[in-house]
């Protein structure tokens, strides 16, 4: 058994075609409700252990970060990395491989990127469809090839990256603050669903009198964004005429919190 740890949306979509590929996987999502204890012991049983994260400003994601160092690695099993991102990795398979090391005593033994849509929705408009359907069949196409070298254990060592993972530290404080989630708010257009609640991976909406209100730990994801119907969420006065982007391969249902 293989088990793959991974965040939201474009990881979900990339974990799916791994397993496919690989058999015999169980995909785990990191979440504020993960039971660590249950988590790890199907760690330990595992003969390869992915790891797919998003990149913020160049590393992981503050939740991803503070999960992993409750996982221990065990030496023997084959242990990797993809990062999802529409730009620039920067540090963040190196920094992934710090936490490890610092918790297993062990790196990674392979790493790789890949190149998604920007999910970034609330510092930019969304790409259009058709954009979007020609970048996820060449990130398919990328996974296809990355399943077999994972197949195969193939060894790429983690270079060491110090600086960039210090301006990458210092960029992620600046571009994903924990009080952003007073900016957001539903709109007139809001059906009282709920699908934003069940999709928020931190526990960070409530639905009060049928609106979603956010409290004050978002993770930046933008599940509760991209997954309303109404595209009644809105970020500021920025996304009102901005369409919206939730990975068109992923079912919505399959990003609700368990």
């Amino acid at each position: 058994m293989d088990i793959i740890l991974y965040f939201t949306g474009n990881c979900l979509h990339c974990a799916k075609l791994l397993e496919a590929k690989l058999g015999n996987v169980e995909r785990i999502r990191l979440e504020s409700k993960l039971d660590i204890a249950r988590t790890q012991e199907k760690l330990d049983g595992a003969q390869r252990v992915g790891i797919i994260l998003p990149v913020y400003a160049g590393t992981l994601p503050y939740m991803a970060r503070e999960l992993l160092k409750e996982f221990r690695f065990r030496d023997t099993q084959y242990l990797y990395a993809i990062a999802t991102c529409a730009g620039s990795a920067l540090s963040i398979h190196y920094d992934i491989d710090q936490v490890v090391r610092k918790t297993s005593n062990r790196g990674l033994d392979y790493w790789h990127t890949l190149t998604y849509p920007s999910n970034f929705q609330t510092n930019m408009a969304p790409k259009d469809p058709e954009a979007v359907e020609g970048i996820l069949n060449a990130v398919e196409a990328d996974i296809t090839e990355m399943a077999q070298k994972v197949a195969s254990e193939v060894q790429v060592p983690v270079k060491s990256q110090k600086v960039l993972s210090r301006l990458a530290e210092w960029s992620l404080h600046l571009a994903v603050k924990k009080d952003r989630s007073n900016k957001f708010y539903a709109d007139e257009n809001c059906i009282g669903c709920g699908m934003c609640q069940k999709s928020c991976p931190a526990e960070n909406i409530e639905l009060i009198d049928q609106k979603p209100t956010w409290s004050t730990h978002c993770e930046a994801c933008m599940a509760c964004i991209g997954i309303c119907p109404t595209r009644a969420i809105q970020y500021g006065t920025k996304t009102q005429n901005w369409g919206r982007y939730l990975n068109p391969r992923v079912r919505k249902d399959e990003l609700f919190v368990d």
